[in-house]
């Protein structure tokens, strides 16, 4: 055998071990958090510690971290695996799709926790599990807006707002209402709008601006 011929079966042959390398299914077997890298089982092969691809990496950044025995495509430029880079991740039997409807984004996390949105239901939900907290820090302001109403059901802590309060519209309570000061009504308001029964405070049945007293100073007391 020439030495060209043992040169072109080289040549192909290491041409096909760099075509199989383009594009490899592995898992992952290896996670180094701190440098951001991972190691891949591929067949009997173990690769080197090897980047992942994640969503954005400039000025704009996020973090989404590989699992170990998570499913993930190995990208080979020239079919070298050592200058390989991680597309994570694809589905498998262990872990298979969390929905299989196409109106939704969902995201399940490994502690219980979804975030979904429903495109067909114009639905948006999260949910965490139990013991989670959540915040949510917004120093120019916050506004929510819901036509329908909003229902903060905070049963065993209550709601705590730290600052003042104003409501602009009416207050219903099914329990006491408790204040450490004064509660106060305006009084040239209430003059003004006395006469018409715009603000009065009725308890048990007995108003408070529009009710008189008998035998003061001889004489029947005026409303306010």
């Amino acid at each position: 055998m020439s030495d060209a011929t043992t040169q072109n079966e080289y040549e192909i042959t290491e041409l096909n071990r760099r075509v199989s390398n383009l594009i490899r299914i592995g898992v992952v077997e290896q996670f180094d958090a701190a440098n951001a890298m991972v190691r891949i089982r591929i067949g009997g092969t173990l690769t080197t510690w090897l980047a992942w691809l994640t969503h954005r990496a400039g000025d704009d950044i996020s973090w989404h971290a590989p699992d170990i025995g998570e499913q993930v495509m190995v990208l080979a430029p020239s079919g070298e695996l050592s200058q390989a880079v991680v597309l994570k991740g694809l589905y498998q039997n262990s872990n298979p799709p969390p929905v299989n409807d196409p109106n939704k984004h969902h995201i399940r996390y490994k502690d219980g926790a979804v975030i979904e949105y429903d495109r067909a239901t114009h639905h948006l939900k999260a949910i965490l599990p139990a013991g989670a907290t959540t915040e949510l820090v917004s120093t120019g302001g916050l506004t929510i807006e819901a036509t329908d109403g909003v229902l903060i059901n905070a049963a065993s802590g209550g709601v705590r707002i730290i600052g003042d309060l104003e409501v602009i519209g009416s207050i219903d309570a099914t329990e006491n209402i408790h204040s450490s000061l004064n509660v106060i009504a305006d009084i040239n308001t209430v003059a003004l709008n006395v006469a018409i029964g715009n603000i009065d405070c009725i308890g048990g049945g007995v108003s408070l601006v529009g009710h008189t007293h008998a035998g003061v100073s001889g004489e029947t007391s005026s409303p306010l």
